[in-house]
């Protein structure tokens, strides 16, 4: 079992310095900070319950933040918004990857249990398949979901309306004159993706259009999955002339296809978004997206994961909202180049 020397040898750090940040962590720098984060971490360092206690009346001041992957530019920003939160109030967030697998993900959850941080910010997971271990979890210490909208009231929720989002994106596209609206999402066992696919669908049959079978087009959220998926939709008898992506990162490969394979956008196919990621604006042509309020959420997340810290019998609590629509040139060839980040 790791020791405080062990932590602050692989830290680069004294020992009086990893002491220090287990007691008042916001008397050092940021850089300090981060790098004892990540040994106690690699590590799996569990400070003594009885000093800890002693020191700061249960307190770690450590935030654990669990996100499918880093891969995903979306998830990086998250954290960052979370992050920043964090800072606010004073904690330190833990950075966990799942890598989108059940087995990650459920030996996350019992290192959590050990109650090595003082909350848990679960983020865009396939939370609906491992309810009774998070209820396992918030045994020991008190969680807080960023997600999508779902109708769990066991947990403190911010969750996104993922369906006005596609209802939105969709009608837009509608109105600029496109008729023929194919959608790409993730895999379709998800909550997720299906919330997403509700929204297009309902948004093409409001405006009396069909949508063939073969106009539906779903992976893994990859840059590969959007490349892949543009060609098999622009090989078909009756290609489409849009494209809604699920995210950013699918619409940016399907637009890196249509590139390389010669169409215009959106003279020929327009493409649209969803997350609102910097990489989005800075691409050529920049992404028309649903762009989410991710500093606002994240700070909403933080207090409500607050809240619970120092009133546990509190009821759990959820706050929603909604994405907004940015117009850019992979949709209208004349929109302005604005860096909204």
């Amino acid at each position: 079992m790791a020791v405080i020397k062990d932590v602050a040898r692989l830290a680069g750090v004294s020992p009086s310095t990893v002491s220090k940040y287990l007691n008042r962590p916001e008397a050092l720098r940021p850089g300090y900070r981060e790098r004892i984060a990540k040994a106690i971490e690699e590590l799996n360092y569990i400070p003594s319950n009885t000093a800890r206690i002693m020191r700061t009346g249960g307190r770690t001041n450590l935030i654990a933040v669990v996100v499918p992957d880093i891969i995903n530019p979306f998830y990086t920003e998250v954290y960052n918004a979370i992050r920043i939160a964090c800072a606010a109030r004073g904690f330190m967030p833990i950075l966990y990857t799942t890598q989108e697998d059940r087995n990650i993900m459920l030996s996350c959850l019992e290192k959590l249990n050990t109650r090595q941080v003082d909350g848990v910010i679960i983020c865009f997971l396939d939370e609906e398949n491992i309810v009774k271990e998070l209820e396992e979890t918030q045994r020991n210490v008190p969680i807080t979901i960023l997600s999508w909208k779902n109708y769990n009231e066991q947990f403190n929720s911010v969750l996104i309306d993922a369906f006005n989002g596609f209802y939105t994106v969709t009608s837009y596209l509608v109105k600029l004159g496109y008729r023929r609206i194919a959608f790409l999402s993730g895999l379709l066992n998800r909550a997720i993706s299906q919330e997403k696919l509700r929204g297009y669908k309902r948004a093409m049959n409001d405006n009396g259009l069909e949508i063939p079978a073969d106009y539906i087009e779903t992976g893994r959220f990859r840059y590969q999955t959007g490349y892949s998926c543009a060609g098999e939709l622009m090989h078909l008898e009756t290609p489409p002339d849009a494209i809604v992506a699920g995210n950013d990162v699918l619409a940016l490969g399907a637009i890196k296809y249509l590139i390389n394979s010669g169409y215009r956008i959106p003279g020929d196919v327009a493409v649209t978004g969803y997350d609102g990621t910097q990489l989005g604006a800075l691409f050529e042509p920049s992404l028309t997206t649903v762009a989410l309020p991710l500093a606002q959420m994240a700070d909403m997340a933080m207090q409500l994961l607050v809240e619970k810290l120092e009133h546990p019998e509190s009821r759990p609590q959820q706050a929603i909202f909604f994405g907004k629509l940015v117009e850019r040139r992979s949709t209208k060839k004349d929109a302005p180049m604005i860096l909204d980040f």
